[in-house]
């Protein structure tokens, strides 16, 4: 840093910008930006065709946090981590539901475990990404009843609810669960991108989610859910 450097040249040097470089700066939460600018990004590279057409390019998504801090209710809560589909920015900046809270039973990554701090520890979760596109994604299972006991604890579950909804599964894991995981793929992602077509409605013969809450099979099966939800 020189003496007579302005904050604009610091940050042009720091950026390694060039004539005609744009930089964009977002203030606010890391999650909430991060996703912002990378929209943006996305949106940017299609727009001016930066993105090829003809290239197969595989890659694993690895480390993910367990964890994500949950703004409104002031609490850790575990969250669906998957890379995400392209979509246009303004589709983006539609609001949108609610983002789906992910199952609290993926493991830890061992090493941030034995270190005392889970708040900040990586998930034993995995996903295969396909041109920009989750294809599939899994993860190891918690198989340790002390360390699941510790996720509920962490996300505001005390021992009486967690034993209520599911003293079953402590029970079991502390008879003795062996290590165990599994993956999946999304057949109509993969369907949708050899078509070469833009939306993933246009591979599924039925619609769920969201815009179509009744089409599941799964609709209005026995549970037991909160007053909240």
């Amino acid at each position: 840093m020189r003496a007579d450097e302005t904050a604009n040249e610091i940050q042009v040097r720091t950026c390694s910008a060039n004539d005609g470089d744009l930089l964009i700066f977002v203030a606010g939460r890391r999650d909430d930006v991060n996703r912002t600018l990378d929209r943006v990004r996305q949106h940017v590279a299609h727009q001016l065709g930066e993105v090829p057409q003809d290239k197969h390019n595989f890659l694993w998504v690895t480390d993910f946090p367990l964890f994500s801090w949950n703004e409104e209710e002031r609490r850790l809560e575990v969250r669906l981590l998957a890379a995400v589909l392209w979509m246009p920015l303004s589709t983006f900046l539609t609001p949108r539901p609610p983002q789906a809270v992910h199952h609290p039973f993926t493991a830890p990554n061992q090493d941030d475990w034995r270190s005392g701090d889970m708040r900040a520890a990586r998930a034993l979760a995995y996903d295969c990404v396909y041109n920009g596109v989750e294809v599939g994604g899994g993860s190891l299972r918690i198989h340790r009843s002390d360390i699941q006991a510790k996720v509920f604890e962490l996300i505001g579950l005390d021992a009486r609810e967690a034993t209520d909804k599911f003293g079953w599964l402590l029970d079991a894991l502390d008879m003795g669960a062996p290590p165990h995981g599994g993956m999946a793929f999304g057949v109509d992602r993969l369907i949708m991108l050899i078509a070469g077509a833009k939306s993933i409605r246009c591979a599924r013969a039925f619609l769920i989610g969201w815009q179509c809450p009744h089409v599941s099979l799964c609709s209005h099966t026995p549970t037991c859910i909160s007053s909240l939800q």
